[in-house]
């Protein structure tokens, strides 16, 4: 690959920004990305700092994710007894056993989705190794 602006030099890498080719005497180092010099640094700098919060608040909003699996899980389960208890006792109230199935379908179906959030949650990729 050859320099963007330099079409005689060879390319060391890609600007995080453009994702042009830059050659050692174009290209700007910052936090551990390449920026065009003199032309994206700062935007390289505020798109790394973006991904850095982005990856604290991702790596908080686990706990969350939990914490909702547990709620919608147990509204499940009470739904899901009512429903039960009215079937049992049968007469009138077997409509709001029916009735009550619904909240517990729902709330079982946002339980799994967490459960799945949690479950196939990424790590950030790890950069190649050479």
């Amino acid at each position: 690959m050859r320099c963007f602006y330099h079409q005689d030099a060879e390319a060391i890498g890609l600007c995080k920004l453009c994702s042009r080719g830059l050659c050692p005497a174009c290209a700007t180092e910052t936090d551990d990305s390449l920026a065009c010099k003199n032309r994206h640094e700062a935007q390289v700098e505020q798109i790394t700092m973006l991904i850095k919060r982005n990856a604290e608040v991702n790596g908080r909003s686990g706990a969350f994710q939990a914490a909702m699996l547990l709620v919608y899980g147990a509204g499940a389960l009470a739904f899901t007894a009512f429903s039960i208890r009215a079937f049992m006792q049968g007469g009138e109230e077997i409509g709001t056993g029916f009735i009550s199935l619904l909240p517990a379908g729902v709330l079982g179906i946002c339980a799994a989705a967490n459960l799945k959030w949690l479950l196939v949650r990424r790590t950030p990729a790890k950069p190649p190794t050479a």
